[in-house]
């Protein structure tokens, strides 16, 4: 009966130990939830690894009784092998074998060295028919106090290593940026960047010579700090005619509904600008972008209601771009609502269909007014002058996505007051910039339009060498400015070309109509119109 138990208990052991238990200290996982996973099962197999281990409790608890019956039989000097008695001590010894007890074991003291208590008459009747079995009890309790040892020394290095993997740091690669984060999730970092690199071809007298351009060479960083409080970096050292600062913010997000930012960022005004330029369908913005804020230091409330139909910001910035002080006690006011109705639930057909609008006013003191330039970035048709009072802002938009297909439109105006610029203080007239912009794309080779890039069905460049993902773009723009004094108007037709080699590499060619309503005050007077020609390789990570 003794050989079975301790026979059934060695065999547990093996089993587990053969079962390839498995800790990782240093993670190599590229996704957090392979990670929570592989903790898990590890979290796992230390509980039934625990049951092991009291099951060899139990089993030397059975084993003991028996072997101590063994040691109290009175027996007589005997050839190697066999016990004998000592008359000293009355313990049992066996020539040639070492009698003490085998060591207690790790966590095994209780159940190794328990309270002698006399046999029963059945065990007393057992040891008597099988004397020599004391040898054989003795190696199978050194047997299975052994491998219960081992299960203490693999148990205790398994919930170090857990221990180690639930607090180390992970670095690696999500699929789109470089990262790395801490276990409990309290810190998280991405890195990021984008290089613009364009050719441009211009017709007509005034505008620039044909150049390439380092567009934009930007480098970003992202995360979370203990899990509520988003930040973003970004630098570009490519623009040499302003600050490197782009982007420096931190977003205190506790709650989808309300969340808090405050730093170096872009107002909430116009759906256009607030598309990264990675993502941008042209190689320029439009014309109308010149009505924009952009970035400035600010802060903002803001939230998503109702599952994500409908987003809310309401701000206060210095709104003069760039890393630039206000110039008035007043700073700029920002509100901007955005719908999106059938985001969760209706017809598929409208399910990415959005639309919203923004508001802003504030006061500009001894500042200049925006001007008047091309999407191509080449002529400008109507110069800055001075400004000094109140600026009115005012914004409507839609954005209509269905699979392959985007339609999006845009209405911007600003109105700049020019108070006490005239002659003995008095006012003059205010300087009105009006602007309008259709486009639309389609992605003939068949992959889903989003806001945030393209990710073709099969890469140019990687994986299978297919033709990655080609698009069709057409834009048309309206710019209007308005003094008084020197009224112009331009239009501009785009047609584009997308060329998404991989989700990380894109081609864009543009060719870019532009004309004037006044061609005696263009660029070249007389000249009611030019063509440019825009391509840019973008790379991003």
């Amino acid at each position: 009966m003794y050989q079975q138990r301790t026979k059934v208990g060695l065999m547990v052991c093996v089993f587990l130990f053969s079962s390839g238990l498995h800790a990782s200290p240093a993670a190599t996982a590229d996704e957090v939830t392979q990670l929570k996973e592989q903790v898990a099962a590890q979290q796992k197999e230390i509980q039934e690894l625990r049951i092991a281990v009291e099951e060899q409790r139990k089993l030397l608890q059975q084993i003991l009784p028996a072997f101590q019956a063994l040691r109290a039989r009175p027996m007589e000097a005997g050839p190697p092998g066999q016990p004998t008695t000592n008359q000293s001590s009355g313990s049992v010894e066996v020539a040639g074998v070492q009698p003490p007890i085998p060591a207690p074991r790790d966590g095994l003291t209780a159940s190794v060295t328990p309270p002698r208590v006399p046999p029963t008459p059945q065990e007393s009747a057992k040891a008597e028919e099988a004397p020599g079995d004391l040898e054989l009890v003795r190696g199978e309790l050194e047997a299975v106090a052994d491998s219960a040892h081992q299960a203490n020394q693999r148990l205790a290095k398994l919930e170090k290593d857990v221990t180690s993997a639930t607090s180390a740091g992970v670095a690696g690669w999500d699929g789109s940026h470089a990262f790395i984060r801490s276990r409990d999730g309290n810190l998280t970092m991405s890195f990021g960047g984008r290089l613009h690199f364009d050719w441009r071809s211009y017709t007509g007298t005034a505008t620039p010579p044909s150049t390439f351009l380092i567009r934009r060479a930007r480098l970003e960083t992202e995360g979370r700090l203990f899990k509520h409080y988003e930040y973003r970096m970004q630098l570009d050292f490519a623009d040499t005619g302003s600050r490197m600062v782009r982007d420096a913010f931190v977003n205190v997000h506790y709650a989808e509904p309300f969340q808090v930012q405050f730093g170096h960022f872009k107002a909430p005004f116009s759906q256009e600008e607030l598309q990264s330029s990675k993502y941008i369908d042209f190689v320029e913005r439009s014309s109308v972008n010149n009505l924009v804020p952009a970035r400035s230091p600010g802060f903002m409330v803001h939230g998503k209601l109702v599952k994500g139909a409908v987003e809310y910001y309401a701000g206060a910035f210095n709104a003069r771009r760039d890393v630039n002080v206000n110039t008035a006690s007043t700073p700029e006011g920002y509100a901007r609502l955005r719908f999106n109705p059938f985001k969760s639930s209706g017809p598929t057909l409208l399910r990415n269909f959005s639309f919203g609008g923004a508001f802003a006013d504030g006061r500009h003191k001894g500042d200049s007014s925006f001007a008047g330039r091309t999407a191509s970035q080449s002529v400008v048709f109507f110069k800055a002058v001075p400004v000094n009072g109140e600026i009115v802002r005012a914004n409507a938009e839609f954005w209509w996505r269905y699979r392959n297909f985007s339609l999006r439109g845009e209405y911007d105006q600003t109105n700049q007051y020019r108070e006490n610029l005239g002659a003995n203080g008095g006012n003059l007239p205010g300087v009105i910039g009006k602007g309008v912009i259709l486009q639309a794309t389609y992605l003939f080779t068949g992959e889903e339009k989003t806001e945030t890039g393209i990710t073709p069905k099969m890469n140019f460049l990687s994986g299978q060498r297919g033709l990655g993902a080609w698009e069709l773009a057409f834009r048309y723009e309206n710019l209007q400015m308005h003094d008084s004094v020197t009224p112009n108007r331009a239009d501009a037709f785009t047609f584009g070309v997308n060329w998404w080699l991989t989700k990380f590499v894109r081609y864009q060619s543009n060719f870019v109509f532009e004309r004037f309503k006044d061609p005696a005050r263009a660029a070249t007077p007389g000249e009611s119109g030019h063509f440019a020609y825009l391509s840019r390789m973008q790379v991003i990570f």
